[in-house]
């Protein structure tokens, strides 16, 4: 069986969890809205999760990265998990149909 994780953002989340966590304080709107750019146009990977705090964290005040990381992964990033079995998964071993002497 596989396991897929699938993990998506959204724009209004982010901006939520800024005003919620008084947050990006000290940006102007046209970082701001480069900042809802980034979040638009990436993945939520773990390099670009810290990508979005660094930035987050340079226009903020008392924070963290890794602390707006947490926020992000946390309260921001849903998450779907799916699973899918491999057709050689219903094919029993061939040991299995092998007959050994005792």
């Amino acid at each position: 069986m596989k396991i897929i994780e699938t993990r998506h953002w959204h724009v209004v989340d982010v901006h939520e969890m800024c005003v919620r966590e008084n947050l990006y304080t000290c940006g102007h709107q046209e970082q701001y809205d480069a900042m809802f750019q980034m979040v638009a146009c990436l993945t939520p990977t773990v390099e670009n999760i810290y990508k979005v705090a660094e930035d987050i964290n340079r226009h903020s005040v008392g924070q963290t990265v890794t602390n707006i990381m947490y926020m992000l992964a946390n309260d921001v990033i849903k998450r779907f998990v799916s699973s899918t079995v491999s057709v050689f998964m219903l094919i029993p071993p061939i040991r299995d149909f092998l007959i050994l002497p005792p």
